[in-house]
């Protein structure tokens, strides 16, 4: 069973969180570049989390075994955080969001496999209606075709029924920022058992600004050699570092979580930004099917609440 604690530091952030991806979407629709908006964002969130761990923590209490989950979580996520600057670009944020779904059930087994953590069977039954609900938020999306192939063979009083409940999965292989944004998912649910053995190494603010700053450096040092840093206009630096802190105090308050239930439920509850984000996306970015993903949040909030059992 998991305390209150843990439902106002994630959900919390998760609002948060939505908010930052609503203005980054809104950025990038107004061509800042996505190396930009990665490295600042990063900046940002690293400044947040420095200035949280001085406040709250005093001196950084780094303990054995530190280095390890820290390494590997600062690599998976110079791929987690540009990959998903990337999909927005290219992608609605409400059909990039959404497939951040597919995550809670991949980090239940690699949490077990890296933690030995194992939700209930209510606990499961939650993170699998998480799933349902944030599909059914995905339903509403960019009409797609059946594939010609399928199409040849299947009824044609099939073919609509089949393109609208396969339509996410057959939106994969049409837009590259929905598989961008799949695959941002999995290395999500690799990187949140990592997460949380930096986290209770050193403390959730000092673990998340050591992160983004080697994300903003690699991605940084990677833009310079390329040679897009140079010609990309800084005019909107301070906009996009305010986006990035306030990303920053969300993924402070996501590994403060982790003191209060095991890895797969803090993931679960990561997704409740799909809600926030849909709602945002329609209300800000005129973002449509409003009505179908009311019903996929209220399920997806249903998954939420089983997980507290």
């Amino acid at each position: 069973m998991m305390g209150l604690p843990i439902y106002g530091f994630v959900m919390g952030g998760a609002l948060l969180h939505a908010i930052s991806n609503i203005i980054k979407k809104k950025l990038l629709t107004q061509a800042v570049h996505e190396d930009f908006v990665t490295v600042v964002t990063m900046l940002g969130a690293a400044c947040a989390g420095f200035s949280g761990s001085l406040i709250f923590y005093g001196t950084p209490n780094v303990q054995q075994g530190f280095w390890i989950p820290f390494a590997i979580t600062a690599f998976l996520n110079v791929f987690i955080q540009y990959l998903n600057i990337k999909s927005l670009k290219l992608e609605d944020a409400s059909i990039v969001v959404p497939l951040s779904s597919a995550m809670p059930m991949f980090a239940i087994l690699m949490s077990y496999v890296i933690l030995g953590e194992w939700p209930t069977a209510w606990g499961r039954v939650g993170i699998v209606l998480i799933g349902i609900g944030a599909y059914t938020l995905y339903l509403g999306g960019k009409p797609v075709a059946l594939p010609k192939t399928m199409a040849s063979v299947c009824p044609v009083r099939w073919q609509n029924f089949l393109a609208y409940w396969g339509g996410p999965w057959f939106r994969l292989f049409a837009s590259k920022g929905a598989r961008l944004a799949l695959l941002v998912a999995y290395l999500g649910a690799i990187s949140i058992s990592f997460d949380k053995l930096g986290v209770l190494r050193s403390d959730p603010m000092f673990f998340t600004g050591s992160v983004f700053t080697i994300v903003a450096c690699v991605v940084f040092f990677e833009s310079m050699r390329r040679g897009v840093w140079q010609k990309l206009s800084k005019e909107m630096f301070w906009r996009v570092f305010m986006v990035g802190m306030m990303f920053g105090v969300a993924a402070c308050m996501y590994n403060a979580g982790y003191y209060y239930g095991i890895a797969p439920y803090v993931g679960a509850l990561k997704r409740t930004q799909i809600l926030w984000t849909v709602l945002l996306a329609f209300l800000f970015l005129g973002e449509g099917y409003f009505r179908q993903r009311i019903i996929g949040s209220a399920v997806l909030f249903l998954g939420t609440i089983l997980l507290s059992l």
